[in-house]
């Protein structure tokens, strides 16, 4: 903010800054340009920045615009290059060995396996399919039929023989020569014939046709050697009460009529096969770390080729299914992920550098991972993700570096696991997240460090608490072995990230802390220009930081970033200093040789020096957007008056900053530190903050700042904050930026405190007075008294010397 002293206006508003004493100015200072007047209805002075924060390279003049076309396209290119980088065989196998050959070495695992056998799973569900209970087998009722109507003609043939025999039942046309298939013997035909009615009932229906329908309906013959095991077993299956030679006229019925009854139902059969091949669940296969998996001289079986394929001992085949599988899950991953950096974070899909930045880091520490983990046991303990997290948390934000880990996590432990096991990527995301927490603030070497320790203990217990919940061998060597790496781990990610982080912010354009705490020291080219060619805005520079920084740290800005701004958002003043009140001492107002619309234009060119000379000496991007934003699109107050006094008919718009108005926290932020340090610093210089003020009368050339006549001293101060405020929210300065109401009332809490203790009373030493006046000489309280009573003929006191200021030198302020 300009600091100014001027006449006030009648109208009350404030001007903005210039200097406005005589026509002396000193030899070095720029000669006036006299440009001729613009058009009446001209349009604004526009900076060519003006609609958009400006970027922080030499030579790129135009913030990337991402559309949803981008990052779609991103989400296509990373899922197709990680894609392949995962399913690729991108290492040769490491033994040759093929099923039913000898082994010509032994082979151990070199880490600890868990996994779905396909070769075991495949043999279970085989076994299942085979088993004899699933074939179906239907009853052939035609035949069971024909059987027993053939049964009971010889049944009926015998009847009519007992009922009508004659004396050779043997000679051609006798009733028994119509028995079919049956063969008996004399003996037995005469028994049967010499049965009582009773008994022979008895045997023909219990013994033969209940046998008969025994065998051939309710047992299932389904082979010739089901019917030959039917056939010997047929006397056990008739009733007991039958004596001998019974039991064999019935066998002699029945056994020759026993056919084959059943058919197999090959749908049905097949159906149940498959179901039962179904319900056999996926065989897991366990290995620990070092089992042998082969000795020399043993048959390599498909079990042992499986083992050294998921160890990564064997170069993978590439199968349609695995890829697709493959992809399906890194498209669903990069969908989610892009789908963060859609609604939550727009500042990266929306600048292609930095959108570029997450690419690369996802692709890189896939590749790694994909050359170097698979076959080893330890080696992926000591993979540095969290440097991945932790970098993208300091270079872009600390929630897309959350999900960032997250998808690198499940990635890895596809990667290394081979069987989807959940240790190592419960192992990367905890170390990845408290990396993330860990970096708080990143100023200092100790921050790393800190960080790097909370990784190796927290990646530690992690992996210890794994290894007990799934009941894996841990002896003293694997807790030295985790803990060596995952010290190593949280070693190595502190490192790359302390090393690397300033680097890539710098090739990516985007601004870290160490950039800006480089920029703050006083050594710093353009802020030892500003102190030698512009001291007065220099002073003004650095009170507004300490303001712009107070006010940041009550509202979770970058108070940090804040600071830095506030030195140089007034940098461009360099170019011209003698046009700017705080940097005339003792000259006339160049000014007063001007037009006003020349004198505005000059004001507000010093914007655009600002930033000219910041891409000259590469300031970032985040702090060459404080230049023009700090003044937004205010009015030059004084320049437009003093020429609508000329001319009623005066073009607004030509007498306003260029723009663009603050686009963040941290810009607002300094605009509002920037109004109230002047305002507040020429209220002081003119004496308005030791006296009460009277109605009627306003020190800030506002007559309505004040509206209680009975107000305190401390109250002008807090006033004129909140007038300062208020005027840049009713000018729409704060529309673009994401401050709330609550948080401008923690700003201007954080500006009055601030500006109290800067201008608080203080107490005017005399001089030591002679040895004939120590009688008379006044007291401190009466001095700091007669202090608070000046009004236009005020007594100011400096280095212990006091002198009367006329009514004519005493300055007037402005409240800009």
């Amino acid at each position: 903010m300009d600091n100014v002293q001027r006449p006030k206006e009648p109208n009350g508003h404030e001007s903005n800054s210039f200097a406005m004493r005589g026509n002396d100015a000193p030899r070095d200072a720029a000669p006036p340009q006299t440009a001729p007047p613009s058009q009446k209805s001209g349009r604004r002075m526009r900076l060519p920045f003006a609609s958009r924060p400006v970027s922080p390279l030499s030579g790129e003049t135009e913030q990337y615009v991402g559309t949803e076309r981008h990052i779609i396209l991103s989400g296509i290119i990373l899922t197709l290059v990680l894609s392949f980088i995962m399913t690729a065989s991108l290492l040769p196998g490491q033994a040759g060995v093929e099923p039913g050959m000898p082994a010509a070495q032994d082979v151990f695992s070199p880490t600890y396996l868990r996994y779905e056998s396909k070769v075991l799973t495949d043999k279970a569900r085989a076994d299942a399919a085979a088993d004899p209970a699933n074939e179906v087998w239907v009853q052939d009722s035609t035949v069971v039929q024909q059987q027993r109507a053939l049964l009971l003609r010889n049944l009926s043939a015998l009847n009519n023989l007992r009922n009508g025999m004659t004396s050779d039942p043997q000679r051609e046309g006798s009733p028994i020569t119509s028995l079919r298939g049956i063969t008996l013997t004399q003996s037995t035909l005469q028994m049967l014939i010499a049965l009582p009615d009773t008994d022979y009932s008895y045997w023909r229906d219990t013994a033969v046709t209940g046998g008969f329908d025994r065998v051939m309906r309710d047992r299932r013959l389904a082979t010739e050697g089901d019917v030959q095991a039917a056939r010997a077993n047929l006397p056990n299956l008739l009733v007991p009460s039958l004596s001998a030679e019974q039991k064999t006229a019935a066998v002699a019925f029945i056994s020759p009529l026993l056919k084959v009854n059943v058919h197999l139902d090959e749908e049905q059969t097949s159906q149940a096969r498959d179901a039962a091949a179904a319900a056999v669940k996926p065989v897991a296969q366990t290995v620990q770390k070092g089992e042998a998996i082969l000795r020399q001289g043993e048959i390599v079986t498909p079990e042992a080729v499986e083992k050294m394929q998921e160890a990564g001992l064997l170069s993978r085949s590439i199968s349609v299914q695995s890829v697709l599988g493959t992809s399906a899950m890194i498209a669903l991953l990069m969908l989610l992920l892009h789908l963060y950096l859609f609604r939550y974070t727009p500042q990266v899909w929306h600048r292609q550098k930095q959108l570029l930045l997450v690419a690369l880091m996802l692709i890189a520490t896939i590749a790694a991972a994909r050359l170097f983990l698979p076959g080893h046991g330890l080696l992926p303990y000591m993979l540095p993700l969290a440097a991945v997290s932790m970098l993208i948390a300091v270079l872009l934000n600390p929630n897309l570096a959350v999900v960032v880990t997250f998808v690198l996590s499940i990635l890895l432990g596809i990667i290394v696991s081979s069987g989807l096991s959940m240790d190592l990527p419960i192992y990367y995301f905890v170390g990845g997240l408290t990396g993330i927490f860990s970096l708080t603030r990143v100023e200092k070497v100790s921050t790393f460090a800190r960080a790097g320790v909370f990784i190796a203990v927290a990646s530690f217990v992690s992996a210890i608490a794994f290894k007990v919940v799934t009941g894996s061998l841990l002896d003293w060597s694997v807790v030295e072995s985790l803990a060596l790496a995952a010290t190593f781990n949280g070693g190595v990610s502190a490192s790359i990230t302390y090393a690397t982080f300033s680097l890539l912010g710098t090739i990516f354009g985007i601004t870290t802390p160490l950039q800006l705490m480089e920029l703050a020291h006083p050594d710093q080219p353009l802020l030892r220009r500003l102190m030698r060619e512009a001291p007065g805005t220099y002073h003004h520079s650095l009170v507004v930081s300490n303001l712009a920084e107070r006010a940041a740290e009550m509202v979770d800005a970058d108070a940090l970033l804040t600071r830095v701004s506030a030195y140089y958002h007034d940098i461009g003043k360099v170019v011209r200093p003698y046009y700017f009140i705080d940097n005339q001492s003792g000259m006339s107002n160049i000014h007063d040789e001007l037009s006003p619309r020349d004198s505005a234009r000059i004001i507000a060119e010093h914007v655009r020096d600002g930033v000219r000379l910041g891409q000259k000496h590469k300031l970032p991007r985040r702090v060459l957007d404080a230049i023009p934003q700090h003044h937004g699109t205010m009015l030059i107050k004084y320049f437009y008056y003093k020429a609508l006094k000329a001319d009623p008919s005066i073009n607004q718009e030509d007498f306003r900053y260029p723009g663009p108005k603050p686009q963040t926290k941290e810009t607002a932020i300094l605009m509002l530190a920037d109004g109230v340090e002047a305002a507040v610093r020429a209220m002081a210089q003119s004496g308005a903050l030791d006296k009460p003020p009277v109605s009627g009368s306003d020190a800030t050339e506002s007559p309505a700042l004040y509206n209680d006549t009975s107000i305190l001293p401390d109250d002008v101060v807090a006033n004129a904050v909140h007038k300062i405020i208020s005027e840049r929210i009713e000018d729409g300065q704060l529309d673009e930026c994401d401050l709330t109401v609550r948080d401008l009332a923690r700003i201007e809490e954080a500006f009055v405190s601030m500006l109290r203790g800067i201008y608080h009373p203080r107490v005017a030493y005399p001089e030591a007075p002679s040895k004939a006046d120590t009688s008379a000489a006044p007291t401190e309280s009466e001095a700091t008294a007669q202090n608070s009573r000046n009004g236009n003929g005020s007594t100011l006191v400096a280095n212990g010397a006091e002198r009367q200021q006329t009514p004519d030198e005493q300055p007037l302020t402005t409240g800009r």
